[in-house]
């Protein structure tokens, strides 16, 4: 070992407890005035003290300013014989605070660019990272980022040999943020797999803006989206079923052909009905084809060809036998049929299941409130049984 000795009678004081294999040297005290000198051994020097974990290399500099100081290299209590190798450089050796310490271990050729003020990072810490950039960070299959609590957030999975992925993108002023499908793939969609019966659900901060909307690539001169909305839900939530077949969504205000359509008591408002078919009777043709209405209703009224608009059609039958009349000409009448809502001065038109006879006539009127006679007068000829052994008279009301 060498020491270069302090220059212009610099005292550097060795002391030494060296306790050798068969006697004891306590205390050498080595004095150099020279400019330099050296201390040479082609063995080991052993440096130890009779008190346990005292031993100690201590360098006396002679004063030079207000005091006179010593630097002492000094051991902790070792538990077994170390080594601490100096690097094949010049430079000044770090440390640290007291009672830290500082340690370095490598496996290889290292080159590590320590800051010059912060608090290092360590690999299986709980620390918190301000300010930095990770590029391309790796999670393992199930790895997934955090909450404040420790919960997990986002998980990520790995599919092996993935080719397509999200790209997220921010907006500026005015814009929205992105969620992009990319990839190598030519055509990629986006799958969204929800957990159990829970409902993908959009929404907004503002009342009544909640909608989606669809813009397809822009193939024109400008770029237009299509928005499904709602109106203000009220009372429950409410479920709008699409049926189990392909075709285009009927719109209230929109001309559209409905085919095979079944309407279950429709209220039809001032409809206008060109060409067409209904129950295989076809309207606006001079020859109607094989078939018949069901029911045609208004919810207040029925305009046909712009002519007076009909507000209710009442109907009624009974069963009846009438007798010749009296005298001809002459007429008999049924006794009152019944037809809730009929009316004074209401239009009636009465049939019968029977051949009518030669020479007679038939029609009815509202004799009372809710009650309606049916007439038959024959005007020439012997007098004649009009039904035979009875019909089954039936009696319309139109009200206008």
């Amino acid at each position: 070992m060498n020491e270069f000795l302090s220059k212009k009678s610099k005292a550097i004081a060795l002391i030494f407890s060296i306790f050798l294999p068969l006697f004891l040297v306590t205390t050498l005290v080595l004095a150099v005035t020279t400019i330099g000198a050296n201390i040479t051994t082609e063995g080991t020097i052993t440096i130890q003290n009779a008190t346990s974990t005292d031993d100690k290399l201590i360098l006396d500099v002679q004063a030079g300013g207000a005091g006179s100081f010593t630097g002492t290299i000094q051991p902790t209590d070792l538990t077994q014989n170390r080594t601490w190798t100096f690097q094949d450089n010049t430079g000044v050796v770090p440390l640290g605070t007291a009672g830290n310490s500082l340690f370095f271990t490598t496996t290889g050729a290292t080159n590590v660019t320590l800051p010059t003020t912060g608090t290092l990072a360590t690999l299986a810490g709980t620390e918190t990272l301000s300010n930095k950039t990770l590029i391309t960070p790796r999670f393992p299959n199930g790895g997934f980022i955090a909450d404040a609590n420790g919960n997990e957030l986002i998980i990520f999975t790995t599919t092996a040999s993935a080719v397509n992925e999200l790209t997220l993108a921010n907006a500026a002023t005015g814009a929205n943020p992105q969620i992009s499908v990319t990839g190598s793939d030519t055509n990629i969609g986006l799958s969204l797999l929800l957990k159990g019966t829970g409902p993908l659900i959009v929404s907004t901060t503002t009342t009544n803006a909640d909608n989606l909307r669809l813009l397809p690539a822009s193939v024109g001169t400008a770029s237009f989206s299509g928005i499904i909305t709602s109106d203000d839900i009220t009372g429950a939530d409410k479920t709008w079923t699409f049926p189990d077949a392909t075709g285009t969504v009927v719109l209230d205000t929109h001309t559209q052909t409905l085919t095979n359509k079944t309407l279950n008591s429709p209220t039809i408002n001032t409809p206008t009905i060109s060409g067409g078919t209904i129950n295989n009777t076809t309207i606006g043709q001079t020859t109607p084809a094989a078939g018949s209405f069901t029911t045609l209703s208004g919810s207040t009224s029925l305009t046909i060809g712009g002519g007076t608009a009909i507000t209710k059609h009442l109907s009624a039958t009974s069963a009846q036998n009438l007798s010749a009349p009296t005298a001809v000409p002459g007429c008999v009448e049924t006794t009152a049929i019944s037809v809730t809502g009929a009316a004074l001065g209401d239009t009636v038109v009465a049939s019968m299941n029977a051949a009518l006879p030669a020479n007679y006539t038939i029609d009815g009127y509202v004799s009372a409130a809710n009650s309606v006679v049916v007439r038959l007068c024959q005007l020439s000829g012997a007098a004649a049984d009009p039904d035979g052994s009875g019909a089954t008279y039936r009696v319309d009301v139109w009200q206008h």
